[in-house]
């Protein structure tokens, strides 16, 4: 049942009746480590008000079928937002993803015009501008932070560590976050506010590859290795082709074992992986 899995998530739910329901033993096997925190990813409805005085809740709008969301105020970093309170201890980030990204529309993009002013429920009293903007297409802009080198960012940020949990830590600020609009009726739109590695924002957006001097359509990704050639393709797809036999050994970047069999020689066999890195053969590789 777990093959495969580099991560279990439990749920345990109380049933009618008892006394006092709940867990009251879990033991780890050697070498594993208790997550309780999910993946993040983006949802739109999840960002809201955080500065009533800069935007409040009448300014947002929401397409939950586009997964976007709307702001609509005028003034300087009056875009105000930041992720719900609630799900503060709910989502981690690996430590691959050094870069937080907001991909909006109608943005302006001055020196003073993008601010994080909270950041994983810290705040040391000043404005953080992104380290890289860059413009796209249809009125597109991606703002970048590099959170590890950005000061105000990283104090919360451990990236010693394998998983880092997304959290506001009492503050109730996940993130707070003030752009500025740029449209003529002070609309913008937001279609992604996340964590990339550096490799996974180039493989997603073309503009920003070329800005950071990445190779433009890193998918699919080929790597040939001793007897093996490996695809990379998307939807957390991994093609491996045998030129002779060959021993597969597939794990993660924490060294637990995925996979592990033969290939005979010609032999071809795809895998469906979460997103992330793994380690084929000693090899690194990104799987989108």
């Amino acid at each position: 049942m777990l093959v495969g899995k580099d991560s279990v998530r439990v749920t345990f739910d109380a049933r009618s009746g008892n006394v006092a329901g709940g867990a009251y033993y879990l033991r780890l096997l050697s070498g594993s480590r208790l997550i309780t925190a999910k993946p993040y990813s983006f949802v739109a409805k999840e960002y809201g008000v955080c500065d009533v005085n800069r935007a409040p809740l009448t300014a947002f709008t929401y397409d939950t079928l586009a997964n976007t969301f709307t702001i609509k105020k005028s003034g300087a970093n009056n875009l105000a937002f930041r992720l719900a309170p609630t799900k503060t201890d709910y989502y981690n980030i690996n430590n691959t993803k050094t870069y937080f990204l907001i991909k909006g529309k109608f943005l302006k993009t001055g020196s003073t015009d993008s601010y994080i002013w909270w950041f994983n429920g810290y705040n040391n009293g000043g404005s953080i501008a992104p380290s890289l903007i860059v413009n796209g297409s249809n009125s597109e802009t991606f703002l970048l932070w590099h959170i590890p080198s950005q000061t105000g960012l990283n104090s919360n940020m451990d990236y010693t560590q394998p998983y880092i949990t997304l959290t506001h830590k009492g503050t109730f600020f996940i993130q707070a976050i003030g752009l500025t609009s740029s449209a003529a009726d002070y609309s913008s739109t937001f279609s992604d506010v996340n964590y990339y590695s550096a490799e996974e924002a180039a493989a997603k957006y073309p503009e920003v590859a070329v800005a950071m001097g990445l190779p433009v359509g890193m998918k699919p990704l080929r790597l040939a290795l001793d007897g093996i050639t490996a695809v990379s393709g998307s939807n957390g797809e991994l093609k491996l082709v045998a030129n002779r036999r060959q021993m597969v050994n597939l794990y993660d970047l924490l060294g637990r074992p995925i996979k592990s069999f033969v290939l005979e020689a010609g032999e071809d066999r795809t895998l469906s992986l979460r997103p992330g890195y793994y380690l084929l053969n000693g090899r690194k590789l990104l799987i989108n």
